[in-house]
């Protein structure tokens, strides 16, 4: 079972046996974006979404669309106060005039920006910055880079470092994308919410295939470097 907007509508139930094949014009009709992340409320059904924009991400060659949403109350008729954000990535389709839904997010408490092309060592991959509006991680970023020739997200909760006894983490990593590297703090405890003084830690990643991993992690009792 899957989630797909119909035209005008919110979000209604339909089953799904092939590939998101969207047929109608991306450009001016929203398409599903049904993933959420951690802190954002799930758009609820009756919100009228409309498009933002509707644009290539720049630098990609096997070109990457994406479309800004967003949704609107329908309290009555005049009521456009937006509720919540989205986006949604769409490829080509080879010698057709529609699009291959690869992936889309959605949420009210959602705070996501424009998808970027990073380059690192083990090729290019998209990046789009998200995270909650009131949150204490610093990132929920969303990833993807072509596998196989298709793009394809890339699944980030894979990869995980051990915490040295005595010590937590109570927020989200820093990421620095063209490097793979991943930034953390660690709390003793009795530590205030905003100040961890159990050091610091970086952790080297590495993309295998559509999902990242860590490779390796150094540790540190003070603060480490990092961009």
């Amino acid at each position: 079972m899957s989630l797909v907007l119909l035209p005008g509508m919110g979000l209604a139930a339909a089953n799904v046996t092939a590939e998101p094949i969207v047929a109608h014009p991306p450009m001016t009709q929203c398409v599903s974006a049904t993933e959420t992340q951690t802190l954002w409320e799930e758009i609820e059904p009756g919100q009228r979404c409309r498009v933002v924009a509707f644009r290539a991400v720049p630098g990609t060659h096997t070109t990457l669309f994406y479309q800004q949403q967003a949704y609107d109350l329908l309290k009555n008729a005049t009521d456009t106060a937006p509720a919540g954000i989205g986006i949604v990535l769409l490829a080509k389709m080879p010698a057709q005039a529609a699009f291959r839904r690869v992936a889309g997010w959605a949420g009210s408490n959602a705070w996501i920006e424009r998808p970027r092309q990073v380059r690192t060592q083990q090729g290019s991959i998209v990046v789009i910055p998200m995270t909650a509006q009131a949150s204490m991680h610093p990132t929920y970023d969303a990833v993807l880079r072509i596998v196989a020739g298709k793009w394809t997200p890339v699944r980030t909760d894979r990869w995980q470092v051990k915490i040295p006894q005595g010590l937590s983490q109570r927020h989200g990593n820093a990421m620095d994308w063209p490097h793979l590297r991943a930034f953390g703090a660690m709390w003793k405890q009795g530590d205030p919410e905003c100040c961890p003084t159990g050091g610091t830690y970086i952790a080297h990643l590495r993309l295998d295939h559509a999902t990242l991993r860590l490779a390796s992690v150094r540790y540190s009792r003070h603060d480490l470097p990092f961009p």
